[in-house]
Parts: structure tokens; C-alpha cells; sequence
């Protein structure tokens, strides 16, 4: 976890980003600190940072509380710190968010990607002609995702947000900010070399909050998990044998979001026991294996050599034999084999590298 200097003091500028549950946890201890409880029901004005109009944030930064004292202002998840090029790794976030099951941060950050991209929604709109018109792709089972967050998003009836004003963040930034007001924004992601979130560091306090991880794969740290699992237990009242916090980490997940929610799921399990034995979570913690499998094959489809042979390491860690990954490696090459073939042959008049979803459709359709 890096941040900057004085980073979570009640500064009246903050940005907490990276790792969400980490974020928000930051939050949480943030507002304990700047506002009572016993005010928060007016004095604590929370914003969806995904729709959010920078006009209404700066008319609620210069206008007073109802009944008086400081005001807490959180913009949550703000996708302002962020421009098109870095929709890739914006969509990602949605696409793991959408596999760890948080449904309402994938498509709040997908419809982030919608509007970064200057895509269009319009009635009777398909999930794939969504897709088609954003530009937005991904490969294995990542394509499959964001096929069904566009179905999602459509079905829901969500809005694509609109496109902030830069200058108009500029000026929030380097305004005349009242002495009763504090301003903290949350993100997943942001682009540190974008000028306003330069300007951020240059009058705010900046925080970026990660896990740790190993030194030579994607797998949360040994210490770092030890010690972030037996942490929220110690809130939760509860302890954990050491084998059981062995397992638990053979068996989790690598992100924060999925540990924390099979964690949830552990301390309501047990009730009143105070003691969490090998046996509650092998019959309860999820198994990360499939996850790590799809994780595995989207490496695989990467091109990347690198990042391939550590999700080879991590894969080989879950399954009861190595020919078990051998033999994924030779289905995968397999379908690289016939789709070259089909390239060449039946798609070999129509291709076009450009080409879009729906006219890929009306082809194989023939």
C-alpha cells in the first residue's frame, strides 16, 4: 500500500484509489474521523461518482448545512481522474468485478468505459451492437462478460454517464474550498500522468491503496493475507487456527473483493463460535481453482509469454496433475488451428481486422 505524504490526514482535498474493498474501507475510517455519526444523516452528502454532474458537486461544496457544522462530501468511485486511453483497464475492473458477482460496481464501471468511449444508447439497442458501437473488446472468457454486461446494462435501463468538464475539475481543485467543507474522492483506477489528478497531488492528499502481492506472481502475499484475514476476524470477535488460515489461502481467490466476501459468508457460518477450525472453511471457503483456470486461459490468449507462464505456475497449483494443464494448453491451440483455417477459407473474402460483431454474425450466418 503506497500514498502520499500526510495522505489520510483530514486535509479538505483527498483521493483514495486502487484496490476497492481497500478503498472503502479507507472511507469508512475517513468519515469516522471528520464527522459524528450523529450528524451524518445531513452533514455527509455522498455522490455516485459514475453519474456524477461536477456542476451539483461544487453548488453543494458552497452551500451551507442544513443545521450547521462541517460537512463531509464523498464522491464515490469517480471515473474523473480518467481519459479513453485508459478504458482498457477500466473495463477489466468491470469484468473481474462481474466474475467476483458485484454486479452494481461492473456495471457502474462499464458504463464508465460506455461514456469514455463516446458510445451511444439507443432504444432497441442489442448487447452486441453496444459492444460494436464502443469499440470495447476483450479476449477468452472476458469476451463472454462483457456480452453480458452490455445485456445487463441494457435490460437494466442504465444511462450512459455524461462527460465531465475538465477546466470545470480544475477549478474545483484549485478553488477557495470553504473551511467547513471536506471533499474526498474514491476510484478504482486513475491516470496519474493526467493533469488534473497532477493538479490533485499538487493541493490535495493522494492515497493509493493495493494489496500486496508475491514477488513473482499475481497470489496476495503471505504476510499481507495473514495478517489483512486475521484483522477482520479481530473486528468480527473471531480467531482462526493457523492450518485453517493455510488453507484459506490455498483456497482464495487473488482478489480482495472475493476474500472479503467469502469471509462475509465464514463468520456468519459459525455463529457464536469464536474459533474457526480447517474443517469450516473446507466446507465453506470457495474454491478459486475455476477462476484460476479462466485466468490461465485469458494469459493464454494474451500473446504474453510472461504473464502466460505465471498463470501456468499458479494453475499447476489446483489441479491433480500437470497433463490436466497440458491438455487445456493443446484445446486452446487446437481452436487457434481451425480458426486460421476458417480465416483463410470461409471468412477469407469478408475479413477485415476492423470488422464488427454484428457483421461477423451475418457471416457465419450464411
Amino acid at each position: 500500500m503506497t500514498r502520499s505524504k500526510n495522505a489520510m490526514s483530514h486535509a479538505k482535498l483527498n483521493l483514495f484509489y486502487g484496490e476497492e474493498f481497500l478503498v472503502r474501507e479507507a472511507a469508512r475510517n475517513f468519515i469516522d474521523g471528520v464527522l459524528p455519526e450523529s450528524v451524518r444523516d445531513t452533514n455527509l452528502i455522498v455522490f455516485d461518482g459514475a453519474g456524477v454532474r461536477l456542476a451539483d458537486v461544487i453548488e453543494e461544496v458552497y452551500t451551507q448545512s442544513l443545521f450547521g457544522g462541517h460537512k463531509l462530501i464523498l464522491i464515490e468511485q469517480t471515473t474523473l481522474f480518467l481519459s479513453g486511453s485508459d478504458n482498457p483497464k477500466l473495463l477489466k475492473k468491470a469484468v473481474d468485478a462481474w466474475k467476483a458477482g458485484s454486479k452494481r460496481s461492473a456495471l457502474r464501471s462499464f458504463g464508465a468505459c460506455l461514456s469514455m468511449s463516446g458510445a451511444k444508447l439507443s432504444i432497441d439497442m442489442t448487447a452486441s451492437e453496444l459492444i460494436s458501437d464502443s469499440g470495447l473488446s476483450a479476449r477468452g472468457s472476458g469476451a463472454e462478460i462483457l456480452l453480458e454486461l452490455a445485456g445487463a446494462f441494457i435490460q437494466q435501463g442504465s444511462k450512459i454517464p455524461a462527460q465531465n468538464d475538465e477546466q470545470a475539475l480544475d477549478n474545483l481543485i484549485t478553488g477557495n474550498i470553504p473551511d467547513d467543507i471536506t471533499i474526498l474522492f474514491t476510484a478504482l483506477e486513475v491516470n496519474t500522468r493526467q493533469k488534473s489528478f497532477k493538479l490533485f497531488q499538487k493541493y490535495g492528499n493522494v492515497a493509493h491503496l493495493a494489496a500486496k502481492q508475491e514477488r513473482f506472481g499475481p497470489a496476495l502475499d503471505k504476510d499481507f493475507f495473514n495478517n489483512h484475514v486475521k484483522d477482520i476476524l479481530r473486528a468480527a470477535g473471531k480467531e482462526i487456527t493457523p492450518s485453517a488460515l493455510d488453507k484459506m489461502r490455498s483456497l482464495s481467490g487473488l482478489g480482495m473483493r472475493s476474500l472479503q466476501s467469502e469471509l462475509d459468508k465464514l463468520i456468519a457460518y459459525i455463529g457464536e463460535r469464536k474459533k474457526i477450525s480447517d474443517k469450516d472453511v473446507e466446507e465453506l471457503f470457495l474454491d478459486s481453482s475455476q477462476s484460476s483456470y479462466f485466468d490461465f486461459i485469458d494469459a493464454l490468449h494474451s500473446g504474453d509469454l510472461q504473464k502466460t507462464i505465471i498463470q501456468v505456475n499458479e494453475n499447476l497449483k489446483t489441479v491433480e496433475h500437470p497433463l490436466i494443464v497440458l491438455g487445456s494448453i493443446a484445446a486452446e491451440f487446437r481452436k487457434l488451428i481451425i480458426a486460421r483455417e476458417l480465416l483463410f477459407t470461409v471468412f477469407a473474402k469478408d475479413w477485415k481486422p476492423s470488422i464488427s460483431y454484428k457483421a461477423f454474425q451475418e457471416i457465419v450466418s450464411r
